[in-house]
């Protein structure tokens, strides 16, 4: 009888053994994929929160690399201010080519609702492939 609880608890720790071997393999391997996959960097060089009128602002980024991206459509691309959601309406790719190349500029026009030109503003830009971008803007002046 002695033996036998020996026997399973000496198995069931093998397993545990071999269960955490395997999921630790897994996950070094999911890890090590994103790591040879870097996510491109894109950079908010201009905020117009204004433009082309009231109610709508424009956004304008530029792709930092190390990657091209597709441009994509208005659903493409994810944008907040000050932490509320706001709706994409266009976006224009300056190559004008449906791709985002490293160091092109790209601008994208929001739907802002009523938003103050005179204080600062939060802007969170996520588009596809996981790029994103982060900026604080100040009025000037």
């Amino acid at each position: 009888m002695v033996i036998a609880v020996v026997l399973i608890v000496m198995s069931v720790s093998l397993a545990v053994v071999v269960y955490s071997a395997a999921r630790g393999a897994v996950f070094q391997v999911a890890k090590g994929s994103e790591a040879t996959a870097p996510k491109t960097n894109l950079e908010i060089i201009a905020f117009n929160p204004n433009s082309p009128s009231a109610g709508q602002a424009e956004i304008v980024l530029r792709n930092r690399g190390p990657n091209d991206i597709p441009v994509g459509d208005t659903s493409s691309w994810t944008v907040f201010i000050n932490g509320s959601m706001v709706t994409v309406i266009d976006v224009f790719d300056a190559g004008g080519d449906g791709t985002f190349n490293v160091n092109e500029q790209l601008t994208i026009r929001v739907n802002v609702g009523t938003i103050s030109s005179t204080s600062s503003q939060s802007i969170r830009v996520y588009g596809p492939g996981g790029s994103k971008a982060y900026a604080g803007w100040t009025p000037p002046g």
